[in-house]
């Protein structure tokens, strides 16, 4: 089929020529906002072109202009998203549609404190949360201290509790929780009394045994207070000391019999620091 003048035909109802037919010698090219931009930077330069290749949608995704016949690669640029809901967007390539999804930011959060210092005792408390974008997937707190726990309420705003365990040290410790991309600093300070022992843990057989555990003080005055987790087979004795700045705790592991492979744990505490126990059933 070919060309005709604008006139060669009637116009329609509304008086105007050629809206069919002929239409389609101007519509028939594929579309690229960016086409006669990179024309001009490559120096080139194009009289009634046929236009692209391949063209894009939406406007985040950039076809990169190509050339050849045959099996090619058709270069393509997709913008950052900086939103956090994920987005859909395609290529039409020789008449082909490729389509592509991407995944949105990460919230970015505000905290409505950075950190706080905690007395040796231990302490509860909390912080807020916020997001400026919308679309946020709820974000959990995570505590990176073993002696901080943490729970969350909301999701793109809300709060984050937080509980410190006691310092069992004369020395300043430090933590942090971290909610999305926000970091919360936790800074507690040490006890009056702290204490270093001389182990931090134990093994026994099946036919179990006797220890002691050997603790320290950090100053003169202070008595460590002592007990088990699991009475009903570690049985402890009297606490004796200071002899040359040392406490003494004898302890007994019962027997443990078992009729396949077993392994039982406990744990001592010492003023605060913990010795391990684990025994074996063979």
């Amino acid at each position: 089929a070919g060309t005709s003048p604008v006139t060669a035909f009637p116009p329609d109802a509304r008086g105007l020529y050629g809206m069919s037919g002929n239409a389609w010698e101007w519509v028939a090219d594929w579309y690229r906002a960016d086409y006669y931009r990179a024309l001009a930077a490559q120096g080139a330069t194009a009289r009634d072109p046929r236009g692209p290749a391949a063209s894009n949608d939406p406007a985040w995704l950039t076809v990169l202009t190509t050339s050849g016949s045959g099996m090619v690669s058709v270069p393509f640029v997709a913008q950052p998203n900086l939103s956090p809901v994920s987005r859909i967007g395609s290529l039409t390539i020789a008449g082909l549609t490729f389509t592509l999804a991407q995944d949105g930011a990460p919230c970015a959060y505000n905290l409505d404190q950075s950190g706080i210092t905690v007395a040796s005792t231990g302490a509860a408390g909390s912080f807020g949360f916020s997001s400026a974008g919308g679309g946020c997937s709820p974000s959990t707190a995570v505590s990176y201290a073993g002696w901080i726990s943490v729970t969350t309420t909301g999701s793109s705003s809300g709060t984050v509790n937080y509980s410190v365990e006691p310092n069992p040290s004369s020395t300043v410790r430090r933590g942090s929780i971290q909610f999305g991309d926000a970091i919360f600093a936790l800074t507690q300070s040490g006890g009056a009394c702290g204490y270093g022992l001389n182990a931090y843990g134990a093994v026994f057989g099946a036919l179990g045994g006797s220890s002691s555990v050997l603790g320290s003080p950090n100053a003169v005055g202070c008595t460590p207070t002592v007990g088990t987790d699991q009475p009903s087979f570690v049985f402890l004795g009297s606490l004796s000391g200071p002899v040359s700045n040392i406490f003494t705790l004898p302890f007994t592991m019962s027997p443990f019999g078992s009729l396949s492979p077993a392994i039982r744990r406990a744990k001592i505490t010492f003023g605060g620091q913990v010795f391990f126990l684990k025994q074996t059933s063979w």
